[in-house]
């Protein structure tokens, strides 16, 4: 699990490093990462070829877009293999009063677009109901590896989430645990990651 660490932070981050998550999420690994570990799919923002190549065609990302700080109504993506069980879950949850909507708040804009038949959005912005308008990215993203084996013959899977959580929590090396988090109840963001927590460990292929 990769929290976001305020940028990329490429110093600590060597291409054998990059290979070894590349090789270990290819072997049947699991990874989560948010925000700025954007840098092991869309390689390093100011030197392209420091990335993984099979990866940065996965997605599209916009490392100088504006990051917002106020709350952002998105979307789930039915279209998504699980899609429809992800939307259900957010309603019973009460993360989406109304069904495929998530208001979300401190998202983020790095992650504009999946490639098809590579990654699934599961979480996105609507540019025509955007704040301000016009804007896009997706906010919760997966794919399977190794990307080249068919889906079938895939063992790993790798979940990017470009929105912030827990707000209210500190983590600040001097407070012992659990004194640096939030005693609030969750957020419908979270409820949206805790799903896909969960869905994170469950097998891979191709959903029948």
């Amino acid at each position: 699990m990769f929290s976001c660490e305020g940028g990329q932070h490429p110093e600590t981050k060597p291409q054998s490093a990059m290979q070894a998550v590349h090789d270990y999420a290819g072997r049947g690994g699991r990874v989560f990462m948010s925000h700025w570990h954007n840098i092991w799919i869309g390689g390093e923002k100011t030197k392209p070829s420091h990335g993984l190549a099979d990866w940065e065609s996965i997605a599209t990302f916009d490392f100088n877009a504006a990051q917002n700080e106020t709350t952002q109504l998105t979307f789930v993506d039915e279209t998504a293999p699980k899609g429809a069980s992800f939307a259900t879950w957010l309603q019973n949850v009460g993360a989406s009063p109304i069904r495929d909507q998530l208001q979300i708040n401190d998202p983020r804009f790095t992650c504009q677009s999946v490639t098809a038949g590579k990654a699934e959005r599961w979480v996105y912005v609507d540019p025509t109901q955007s704040t301000p308008l016009g804007k896009t990215g997706v906010q919760d993203m997966l794919f399977t590896t190794p990307q080249d084996q068919t889906p079938d013959n895939r063992c790993g899977k790798v979940v990017f989430s470009d929105m912030h959580v827990s707000a209210d929590s500190s983590s600040k090396s001097g407070t012992p645990y659990p004194g640096g988090c939030s005693s609030q109840p969750l957020s419908a963001q979270e409820k949206a990651l805790a799903f896909i927590f969960f869905d994170i460990a469950s097998c891979v292929g191709i959903l029948q």
